[in-house]
């Protein structure tokens, strides 16, 4: 994602967010970076991203949560991680919430199953989808993944926002 990028991504929601009520949470996951080269350029990113919503978009700073491979404890970007993540928000949220997840790395698509990469093991566009059902919260989902596409179809649905970097799953 580029600057470019993460100023209209900005812009929508910065547009968006005086309509709403109710609490604004980020989830942004970094997930496997696959070399030094994606591991500097990731974190810039997820440093931007996350200054950005908390000061330009004025997010709470304890609902901002930025997972990477780089982090130890809890915020590590591990399957484990975001399964516990998304157990607390489905206890936590409310309809009038808005929730954004963004998913910065690799991903992969083999035909049959999408996949965003992880530290471990990966989560595919079905278990994604599992982890966000019945969230009472407004959902915005950005996918800037290679492989994003298959992620569109899966997590779409009335009422949610689902942003994907590919139009198509070649």
């Amino acid at each position: 994602m580029t600057g470019p990028r993460i100023g209209i991504l900005l812009a929508l929601l910065a547009c968006a967010s005086p309509a709403l009520a109710g609490e604004r949470y980020a989830i942004v996951v970094s997930g496997a970076s696959g070399g030094e080269k994606y591991a500097a350029q990731q974190q810039k990113w997820r440093t931007d991203l996350g200054v950005a919503l908390k000061t330009t978009l004025a997010f709470p700073e304890a609902n901002v949560l930025i997972f990477s491979e780089e982090s130890s404890d809890s915020l590590k970007a591990t399957a484990e991680n975001v399964r516990r993540v998304f157990a607390d928000l489905r206890r936590q949220v409310t309809a009038e919430d808005t929730l954004l997840l963004v998913l910065l790395g690799h991903g992969t698509f083999d035909g049959a199953d999408a996949k965003f990469n992880l530290v471990g093991p990966d989560l595919t566009a079905v278990e994604w989808k599992e982890l966000i059902g019945g969230l009472p919260a407004r959902l915005i989902v950005v996918n800037t993944t290679a492989s994003s596409f298959p992620f569109l179809e899966e997590l779409s649905q009335k009422g949610r926002v689902v942003v994907t970097a590919t139009d198509s799953a070649q």
